[in-house]
C-alpha cells in the first residue's frame, strides 16, 4: 500500500476495521497523523529512525487512545532477538504474507536521475549499480 497516496488511512482501515496492532515506523514527525488515524486502542507505535524535527506529539490524545510510543536502536537489539526477527521475516517472505519493497536500480552514471527520484519520493528501494 502506498501511504503518499490519498485515501491511504480508509484503505487501511478497510484491511484492519478495528485498527492496526503495531506501527514500525520510519518517519514518526511526518507519518504521526496516518499513524493515529489507523492504529488501534491501545496499540504501539515503534520507531526506528530520527528525523531532522522532532514530532509534536499529542499527549492528550496519545493517553485518551492508549497508543504506546517506542523508540528502536538496531545497534542496542540483543543478538537473539535480531536473530529471530531474522527468522520471522524471512518467512514471512516466503509465505508471500510479506512482500519485499520494489526496487530501482540505477547504473552508476545515472546517479543524479537515482538521487532524484529518491527525493521525489519513490516508493521501494533506490539502488545504484556500480559494475
Amino acid at each position: 500500500m502506498n501511504y503518499r497516496e490519498l485515501g491511504t488511512a480508509d484503505r487501511i482501515r478497510k484491511a484492519a476495521p478495528t485498527g492496526v496492532d503495531r506501527i514500525l515506523e520510519l518517519a514518526l514527525a511526518t507519518n504521526l497523523e496516518l499513524d493515529l488515524a489507523v492504529i488501534k486502542h491501545g496499540g504501539t507505535n515503534t520507531t526506528y529512525s530520527p528525523e531532522r524535527a522532532n514530532p509534536q506529539l499529542p499527549v492528550a490524545r496519545l493517553m485518551r487512545e492508549g497508543t504506546r510510543l517506542s523508540f528502536m536502536l538496531i545497534y542496542t537489539t540483543p543478538p537473539e532477538a535480531l536473530h529471530a526477527a531474522v527468522e520471522e521475516i524471512t518467512s514471512a517472505l516466503l509465505d508471500r504474507t510479506l512482500r519485499p519493497l520494489p526496487t530501482t536500480v540505477f547504473a552508476l552514471e545515472d546517479i543524479a536521475a537515482a538521487h532524484e527520484a529518491s527525493e521525489r519520493g519513490i516508493t521501494g528501494k533506490v539502488l545504484i549499480d556500480t559494475h
